[in-house]
């Protein structure tokens, strides 16, 4: 299965029931990367004294797995949303269904010429 037949981060969090928001983050070299906030879980009303927790993906990955998978016996966001956590799901660069350019579209060399320092 590839990431684009898994669909979308947050469409997978509504879909299971969960609250979701969508920020864009500007970097400093014009990308726009897409970050998702699952603020809290199933049972858990929003609380301001919820401890926030950034879950950053592998290389060439995206927060898409995070989110796909929702049985309670894996590792997902849904476990740590429903235990309270202030759930934020970070996408690189290298994560083409949640990164964009201001000047450069994903099909051109110049989208992709950047490093990681």
């Amino acid at each position: 299965m590839t990431c684009r037949e898994l669909g979308q981060s947050d469409e997978h969090i509504r879909k299971n029931g969960y609250p979701v928001e969508v920020h864009k983050i500007s970097t400093d070299d014009d990308y726009i990367l897409d970050v998702q906030r699952i603020p809290y879980g199933l049972t858990n009303n929003s609380r301001d004294d919820a401890l926030p927790i950034l879950i950053l993906h592998g290389l060439l990955m995206s927060s898409t797995p995070y989110t796909y998978f929702s049985n309670k016996n894996c590792f997902s966001a849904y476990t740590l949303a429903n235990k309270g956590y202030d759930v934020w799901l970070g996408n690189f660069r290298s994560s083409f269904q949640y990164s964009d350019h201001i000047k450069y579209s994903q099909s051109q060399t110049k989208f992709w010429d950047f490093g990681y320092s």
